[in-house]
């Protein structure tokens, strides 16, 4: 989608220190030997976990506010489920009440205590207008969450097939249950095309030096 200069110029800029945050991260995980973060189990939602390896400065969020939330539990490894913010229940870490999620009797939406490294804001919305193409990483809409995967397959009336390689399977799904996926990185979503280009760049310009 076209951008006037100035905004194109404003978000390479965003782009550009963002990145420059992950690779600093990057190279300070590889001399600690530190390894990515994993929440609490869900069985354990009352007392989350410590965990080390959360970014020591992580994002802050305020009461009723509109997130999304993951977690490394088997089963729902790379879902993201949209969440509201009640209040802080400890040092970087907040109370969430699920939109979508109920409890085992299903008479209330189901609340968690998260650690803040797995809470994000709601990732904008981006128009498809020609829709998807095969390799395209996607989040897909399935068991009350969003799901990463790649479209593997183009059918008939904008429906697509869905591949999902941590869990090996592969779905059908309609457009509109279909969003192009953008990660989270350092206060700023980037869809993997931009991370790749702007890396390249950067790769480009150490290598030089």
């Amino acid at each position: 989608m076209w951008e006037p200069r100035f905004e194109q110029v404003q978000r390479e800029k965003e782009v550009s220190t963002s990145l420059n945050r992950f690779i600093n991260m990057q190279r300070t995980l590889e001399k600690t030997g530190t390894r990515p973060s994993k929440v609490a189990k869900r069985e354990s939602s009352s007392e989350p976990k410590a965990d080390s390896n959360c970014p020591k400065e992580v994002m802050k969020f305020t009461k009723g506010m509109q997130v999304e939330v993951t977690t490394d539990d088997d089963g729902f490894k790379g879902a993201w489920f949209a969440a509201t913010i009640i209040e802080p229940s400890g040092e970087d870490e907040y109370l969430i009440e699920y939109k979508t999620l109920t409890n085992d009797d299903d008479t209330e939406f189901l609340r968690e205590d998260i650690r803040a490294c797995n809470i994000r804001p709601c990732p904008p919305e981006i128009t498809v207008v020609d829709g998807f193409k095969v390799m395209d990483e996607v989040d897909a809409y399935y068991n009350e969450g969003w799901w990463v995967g790649v479209i593997a397959k183009v059918l008939i009336n904008c429906n697509y097939v869905v591949y999902f390689k941590e869990y090996d399977e592969k779905i059908t799904f309609k457009q509109a249950d279909l969003r192009p996926h953008q990660d989270w990185l350092n206060g700023l979503f980037l869809q993997r095309s931009e991370f790749y280009a702007l890396n390249s760049q950067h790769t480009t310009s150490f290598s030089s030096k």
